[in-house]
Protein backbone atom coordinates (compact mmCIF):
# COMPACT_ATOMS: atom_id res chain seq x y z
CA UNK A 1 0.00 0.00 0.00
CA UNK A 2 1.34 3.24 -0.73
CA UNK A 3 0.69 6.15 1.08
CA UNK A 4 2.31 8.86 -0.53
CA UNK A 5 4.54 11.59 0.54
CA UNK A 6 5.98 13.16 3.78
CA UNK A 7 7.76 16.55 3.01
CA UNK A 8 10.38 17.67 5.22
CA UNK A 9 11.65 21.35 5.06
CA UNK A 10 15.24 21.64 5.33
CA UNK A 11 18.29 23.88 5.42
CA UNK A 12 20.69 21.88 4.09
CA UNK A 13 19.46 19.19 1.81
CA UNK A 14 22.63 17.09 1.58
CA UNK A 15 22.99 16.92 5.64
CA UNK A 16 19.41 15.57 5.77
CA UNK A 17 19.80 13.27 3.16
CA UNK A 18 22.60 12.03 5.38
CA UNK A 19 20.67 11.96 8.57
CA UNK A 20 17.68 10.26 7.61
CA UNK A 21 19.67 7.60 5.55
CA UNK A 22 21.15 6.50 8.75
CA UNK A 23 17.37 6.72 10.39
CA UNK A 24 15.45 5.04 7.64
CA UNK A 25 18.39 2.39 6.86
CA UNK A 26 20.20 1.96 3.38
CA UNK A 27 18.25 -1.56 2.88
CA UNK A 28 14.44 0.56 3.06
CA UNK A 29 15.47 2.80 0.46
CA UNK A 30 14.42 1.95 -3.01
CA UNK A 31 15.33 5.16 -4.77
CA UNK A 32 16.82 8.25 -3.86
CA UNK A 33 16.62 11.22 -6.67
CA UNK A 34 18.64 14.78 -6.65
CA UNK A 35 16.85 17.80 -7.82
CA UNK A 36 18.81 21.05 -7.78
CA UNK A 37 16.16 23.73 -9.45
CA UNK A 38 12.68 22.67 -8.91
CA UNK A 39 9.86 25.04 -8.95
CA UNK A 40 6.69 23.97 -6.75
CA UNK A 41 3.93 26.76 -5.80
CA UNK A 42 6.35 29.91 -7.03
CA UNK A 43 9.12 28.55 -4.87
CA UNK A 44 12.33 26.97 -6.14
CA UNK A 45 13.62 24.31 -4.82
CA UNK A 46 16.46 21.56 -4.04
CA UNK A 47 16.83 19.20 -2.50
CA UNK A 48 15.79 14.92 -2.23
CA UNK A 49 13.09 12.20 -2.82
CA UNK A 50 13.70 9.13 -0.98
CA UNK A 51 11.42 6.19 -1.91
CA UNK A 52 10.58 4.06 0.58
CA UNK A 53 7.73 1.27 0.99
CA UNK A 54 5.25 2.67 2.19
CA UNK A 55 6.00 6.24 1.79
CA UNK A 56 7.78 8.84 -0.54
CA UNK A 57 9.99 11.59 1.71
CA UNK A 58 10.89 14.47 0.62
CA UNK A 59 13.45 16.56 1.69
CA UNK A 60 12.93 20.73 0.30
CA UNK A 61 15.57 23.45 0.60
CA UNK A 62 14.52 26.60 -0.94
CA UNK A 63 17.33 28.56 -3.20
CA UNK A 64 15.49 31.60 -1.92
CA UNK A 65 13.36 32.19 0.93
CA UNK A 66 10.36 34.10 -0.42
CA UNK A 67 7.57 31.63 -0.49
CA UNK A 68 5.84 29.05 2.14
CA UNK A 69 9.16 26.58 2.26
CA UNK A 70 11.46 29.77 2.82
CA UNK A 71 9.04 31.50 5.26
CA UNK A 72 8.60 28.18 7.34
CA UNK A 73 12.39 27.83 7.95
CA UNK A 74 12.74 31.88 9.12
CA UNK A 75 9.88 31.31 11.67
CA UNK A 76 9.84 27.99 12.92
CA UNK A 77 12.96 25.78 11.39
CA UNK A 78 13.14 22.55 9.95
CA UNK A 79 10.51 20.14 9.86
CA UNK A 80 7.27 18.66 8.13
CA UNK A 81 5.87 21.06 5.32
Amino acid sequence: MELGSINIAVKDPDQALDRYVRMIGTNNIRTIVKFDRWEQGGELLSGYYIKTSPIMLGLFAPLSGGGPIGRQLAETGEGIS
